[in-house]
């Protein structure tokens, strides 16, 4: 069985408005301090060796990764491969940002084993880049593509996001154009959220920026959609295309429901019965790697009904969708009635919101548009088939 690593790098140069993943404003003298501490975290609490055969994965996410040097991330890379084997086609991912890493960087991160970057470019607008609190200009984000190429990436992602402030369908348009032209094999696509925890949430609450409509960034999700489709991508989860054969194995771990080991702080790991997560503060997560102490601040592990929600929750973002064969081997239990009258419902009702294929439940792009209210509603039907088998229980107990 193979394993999935994730290493959360908090660094960043400035705090954009609108992300609420843990981050600090970085200083130079803390990073090596923070490699070490990362490897001695990995060090004291590696994945099963006799559960896991070896890494499939390794994503190096932030904050910004790629603050930290060639030398950094060898020396990190190496110290896994010390403790379990690094399969030779491991899809091993650091993210960067245009503007931000040059061509000598990037062949080292190449030369230390990295072998698909993953660049936040957001937007193709200055005045966007500007709001959203990036450092980057339009210009550097076929820089940093290109420089990735001569570097020798082979697989490169990269990010944009939608449903920006005063952001009309012709500038989503414009973006999504300029991004195909770069011709990466993975893309993501987001729809900016508002995050309770972020100066962008503070901005709404004051009127001092506008979000666009829902009617609007509906619109933009279905054109998004369709030129992605044109362009050969295969829209495999709600924000994310591939081209054939480049699909992020490491994210989909997350939506298949594999395991995964995380190091650093606000890192979540998870092996299947059990979730588990560090402290959210980096000096905190200093302290306790200096005396030897755990990182992990509390853990949880999953009753049946949450096991069943994460699967819910999780495949239906994906297009492999709900797997009745699957549910019933993973639960040992038959799949229940309530979700199949749910999902027959919704399919009667709104034929191109999800589809019954080969076995499986999946929902549709459309259907996708409404992802959150068809989980909410998935949600309580399985719970509403918990309630009746407590009631049934209860019968059985009150009547022996």
């Amino acid at each position: 069985m193979s394993v999935s690593l994730y290493f959360h790098i908090p660094f960043c140069k400035v705090k954009c408005i609108y992300c609420d993943f843990y981050s600090v404003v970085h200083r130079d003298d803390q990073i090596p301090l923070f490699v070490q501490s990362l490897i001695d975290e990995f060090r004291s609490a590696p994945p099963n060796p006799e559960i896991y055969e070896d890494v499939e994965t390794i994503y190096l996410g932030g904050g910004t990764p790629s603050m930290l040097s060639g030398k950094q991330v060898t020396e990190l890379l190496e110290s896994i491969h010390d403790i379990i084997p690094i399969r030779g086609d491991a899809e091993i991912t650091l993210e960067a940002n245009p503007g931000e890493v040059d061509l000598t960087r990037l062949k080292a991160y190449r030369e230390a084993g990295v072998n698909r970057v993953s660049f936040g470019l957001q937007s193709f607008e200055n005045s966007q880049l500007e709001r959203l609190g990036r450092l980057h200009r339009s210009h550097q984000n076929p820089e940093a593509v290109e420089m990735a190429r001569d570097a020798g990436f082979e697989n490169v992602s990269v990010d944009l996001i939608f449903h920006l402030p005063e952001q009309s369908l012709t500038n989503f348009k414009n973006d999504l154009r300029q991004m195909l032209v770069l011709q990466p094999e993975h893309i993501s696509v987001y729809s900016l959220t508002v995050e309770p925890r972020t100066p962008l949430f503070q901005y709404v609450q004051d009127g001092r920026i506008q979000m666009t409509s829902d009617d609007l960034d509906a619109a933009m999700y279905r054109h998004l959609c369709e030129k992605m489709s044109d362009a050969g991508f295969d829209h495999y989860e709600v924000s994310n295309f591939g081209l054939p054969g480049f699909r992020s194995i490491h994210n989909s771990s997350y939506w298949n429901g594999s395991h995964y080991y995380s190091y650093g702080p606000s890192a979540h790991s998870f092996n299947g019965d059990e979730r588990w997560w560090n402290v959210r503060d980096l000096s905190e997560y200093f302290t306790r790697m200096q005396h030897g102490k755990s990182p992990v601040e509390e853990r949880e592990v999953l009753t049946n009904i949450q096991e069943r929600e994460e699967f819910l929750l999780t495949r239906l973002r994906a297009a492999t969708g709900v797997s009745i064969s699957e549910w019933e081997n993973k639960f040992n239990e038959t799949f229940p009635d309530s979700l199949s009258e749910f999902f027959k419902n919704l399919s009667e009702e709104y034929e191109n919101w999800i589809r019954f294929q080969d076995g499986c439940w999946r929902l549709t792009e459309e259907g996708w548009l409404f992802n959150d209210s068809i989980v909410s509603d998935a949600l309580t039907a399985i719970h509403y088939e918990e309630e009746i088998i407590s009631e049934r229980r209860s019968s059985v107990n009150s009547l022996s």
